[in-house]
């Protein structure tokens, strides 16, 4: 599968991210061309329906905040923390995450079209009702996270930790688990129908169907 890149050109360092945003909308206009590194907010803030644009975020540390409805379009995440941040309904674009902590992290009801998730931490982040669209999800931790009634097109996990993950009302035909970690699955039956897995892995969700194999 084959996903589109941020396309970032030359950028403006910045440390002052909320000056950049106030001005950006005092001129209705994105936060566009910027690199934020190292930029940390203790306190939390609120940013909704801000939109950034072609940036970079680098050693940045955002958490327990609120960034609901804010659009990323060709945005790079590196070795960023947003732990306990929500990102309801926002929207990401040709996005990357690397190396990130997205511990608790809410994107509830968040489109994700073209966006690569690497080396991440996201365990008990939430997804449920969101939408991922030409996504890949490559060697992160997703324990306990949620992906209830998630609409998943062209979605890939690659050596994933998905232990106890909620995958329920969520269609998994097609969606390729056999090298990742799936113990503790929650997942409706309905919902499994053509979903790839290994041979042991199908050992694994024959406890959904509350059978025993005799050896």
């Amino acid at each position: 599968m084959k996903i589109k890149g941020p396309q970032i050109g030359q950028l403006e360092n910045s440390k002052n991210l909320l000056q950049e945003i106030e001005y950006a909308m005092e001129e209705n206009i994105d936060v566009k061309n910027k690199e934020f590194k190292e930029v940390v907010l203790e306190e939390k803030i609120v940013l909704e329906k801000v939109e950034f644009s072609a940036c970079k975020f680098v050693n940045c540390k955002i958490v327990a905040s609120n960034m609901n409805y804010v659009y990323f379009t060709d945005i790079l995440f590196e070795n960023c923390d947003f732990s306990n941040t929500s990102f309801e309904k926002a929207n990401f674009v040709r996005c990357q995450f690397r190396n990130c902590k997205l511990i608790g992290t809410n994107f509830v009801e968040a489109n994700f079209y073209h966006v690569e998730i690497k080396d991440c931490i996201a365990n008990y982040c939430n997804c449920t009702m969101a939408k991922l669209e030409n996504v890949q999800l490559q060697q992160s931790l997703f324990r306990s996270a949620s992906f209830q009634e998630v609409m998943l097109n062209k979605v890939a996990y690659d050596e994933c930790d998905l232990v106890q993950v909620q995958f329920f009302k969520t269609n998994l035909k097609g969606i390729d688990l056999s090298n990742s970690r799936i113990e503790g699955m929650v997942v409706s039956l309905e919902n499994l129908k053509g979903v790839i897995v290994n041979s042991f892995q199908a050992l694994e969700l024959t406890k959904l169907l509350q059978i025993q194999i005799k050896e």
